[in-house]
């Protein structure tokens, strides 16, 4: 039910023609499974974490980081924005 609520309250993915930045991103699991989306480059960081928790991991439960630099973002607070500037792929 969590998960559905999460999925639910999701923007919709931008399309690669909005105008507006946009970052994909990608996400390896647990599992070496990945997860792609595209972001608006102004979400908030929640975004992100509402997404991976929606696909069944919950926040208490997995970290992001980013590739390079290494950076865990995951104690950045989860209303910054414009934090996909620094890990668009």
């Amino acid at each position: 039910a969590i998960r559905l609520s999460l999925e639910q309250a999701l923007p919709p993915e931008p399309a690669l023609d909005k105008g507006e930045p946009i970052s994909k991103l990608r996400i390896r699991t647990p599992n070496g499974e990945f997860l792609e989306r595209r972001f608006l480059c102004s979400c908030k960081l929640q975004v992100l974490f509402d997404f991976v928790a929606s696909k069944g991991y919950p926040f208490e439960e997995f970290k992001l980081l980013t590739t390079f630099p290494r950076k865990n973002v995951h104690h950045t607070p989860p209303n910054y924005c414009r934090v996909f500037v620094l890990i668009s792929s």
